[in-house]
């Protein structure tokens, strides 16, 4: 079975019990993460927020290749 699993403001890989469950009950796994428009061009998101997270996006990333994932 597959799974996808929608990150959505929680980038952090602990406490993601959506994450753990998928990847307990599903043979391949797939994270997810989705800039949206609304998101973007709201007021309290502005370009250093972006930079950051991007950055932990990146992070991110490189943790769940770790384990086998791609995001």
């Amino acid at each position: 079975m597959r799974g996808v699993v929608w990150l959505r403001r929680d980038l952090r890989l602990q406490d993601q019990p959506a994450l753990a469950a998928a990847c307990a009950d599903c043979d391949e796994v797939t994270p997810l993460f989705v800039f949206d428009d609304p998101l973007l061009r709201s007021r309290q998101f502005g370009s250093s927020c972006v930079t950051f997270m991007v950055s932990c996006l990146v992070e991110l990333a490189d943790t769940l290749a770790q384990r086998g994932l791609s995001l």
